[in-house]
């Protein structure tokens, strides 16, 4: 364990470097010491759940700026030694964290940028509150507890950038002056929906889609949503063409409909590209009627011998920050993948919203990781997800499914499909 307390220290020596007497130098020394946290061996991290959190909050008490930078002297050369060393390091990054806020003014930052932390090297996003569905107990691992008010994200996972984007959010601002503890959302699938495909050596795209009377079901139900209090809704996969996405649009920013919500996540579309590419977009769109986010979908669909989705795999991970929330949106098998690891499985945010689009066999899939990433991170997941088997329509089939934190305990996929084509779910 030499090699591995050398480094810690190394990175406490070049925290003292930081100047510490501004919000950003506290930050980027609260993410340095995080850092090299995190970066230790599992075995190591894995000692964080032996943590009694008292114990943490009163050594973190204790300590000041100086106390916190101090290189560590004693050994760390047995399994023992190793787990005080790094029970020290936990209390270091509390009292620090203490240090933050206390000279933290709470305000909401209004651009990504005011997020962007770097040290030795590492890049990432500190964002200044606390998660909404976790809070420090008195057990759980480094990921879950290691901060207590502040999360940590990185600016790249695997090959994906990740990228925040703070929208202008007056309505989740309000929601959180009056201590709204839950967010709210409406789910909407489409009845007689039917998919126009074309297909290629490559495989296949979804051309367009038929619904008739979609965009009035929309609007009613963006209505809907505002009058029960909703932050935002979300479509599925594959069901908001280009002309359709640009009604939401005007229909949000028209102003002739009583529509007072934060974001809709207006589900995905096959979308030819600039660079004449195909990819499988999510749109969000903001409260305002502008489209802020796209998200490209990271893994095309793909069976055995039936045809796959023809498009360009993302390069992108976009983070959504809300004034009462922080969300990712996460297409399909983006989510739901169980043989890869998908770069949304590590994610400290609040809600992953899931457009979707399949049969009971994919929510199985989405069922297993939402219980996965809500045991591991206590991170919630809202899917949304169209029923298509590729057959003709039968009469015992669902509209599609809908899952939702109160429903991780059911027992099979199959109790989560509805035929209702309308929604409101706690999240």
């Amino acid at each position: 364990m030499t090699d591995w307390l050398e480094g810690v220290n190394r990175q406490l020596r070049l925290a003292g470097q930081k100047d510490a007497t501004t919000l950003r130098g506290l930050k980027e020394i609260i993410f340095g010491l995080w850092s090299v946290m995190q970066a230790s061996d599992a075995t190591i991290r894995d000692y964080f759940r032996s943590y009694p959190e008292g114990d943490l909050v009163k050594a973190a008490s204790v300590l000041d700026l100086a106390g916190c930078l101090a290189e560590i002297t004693a050994p760390a050369d047995n399994a023992r030694a190793t787990r005080a060393v790094f029970k020290d390091l936990a209390a270091r990054l509390r009292a620090l964290e203490n240090l933050f806020y206390a000279e933290h003014n709470g305000a909401t930052a209004k651009n990504s940028a005011a997020y962007e932390v770097e040290f030795d090297g590492r890049r990432g996003y500190f964002l200044d509150w606390a998660p909404k569905n976790r809070t420090p107990g008195e057990k759980g691992t480094f990921a879950k507890r290691a901060l207590a008010r502040s999360r940590i994200l990185p600016r790249a996972i695997g090959n994906a950038e990740v990228k925040i984007h703070v929208l202008d959010d007056p309505r989740g601002a309000l929601r959180a002056s009056a201590g709204a503890t839950k967010l709210h959302f409406g789910a909407g699938l489409f009845q007689d929906l039917k998919f126009q495909m074309q297909y290629n050596d490559d495989g296949f795209i979804v051309d367009g889609v038929t619904c008739a009377g979609q965009a009035q079901t929309i609007g009613n139900q963006l209505v809907a949503a505002t009058q029960a209090g909703c932050s935002g809704v979300v479509y599925p996969e594959l069901t908001i063409t280009g002309d359709v996405l640009e009604g939401i649009c005007a229909t949000i920013a028209g102003g002739e409909l009583p529509i007072e919500l934060s974001l809709v996540v207006a589900g995905s579309r096959h979308k030819k590209c600039a660079d004449g590419l195909t990819r499988n977009t999510a749109t969000v769109v903001d409260g305002y009627g502008e489209p802020k986010v796209e998200q490209n979908k990271f893994f095309r669909y793909s069976e055995g011998p039936k045809p796959s989705e023809s498009i360009e795999p993302g390069t992108e991970l976009s983070i959504v920050v809300l004034a009462d929330a922080v969300l990712a949106c996460a297409i399909c098998l983006d989510f739901c993948h169980r043989t890869e690891h998908p770069p949304y499985d590590d994610l400290d945010v609040d809600l992953i919203v899931v457009p979707s689009c399949g049969e009971v066999v994919t929510m199985d899939s989405h069922l297993r990781k939402a219980q996965d990433i809500h045991l591991n991170r206590k991170v919630n997941t809202l899917v949304v997800q169209q029923f298509h088997d590729g057959q003709e329509p039968k009469d015992a089939d669902p509209l599609g499914y809908i899952l939702a934190p109160h429903a991780l305990q059911a027992a099979a996929a199959s109790e989560l499909g509805t035929r209702e084509p309308w929604s409101i779910v706690a999240v």
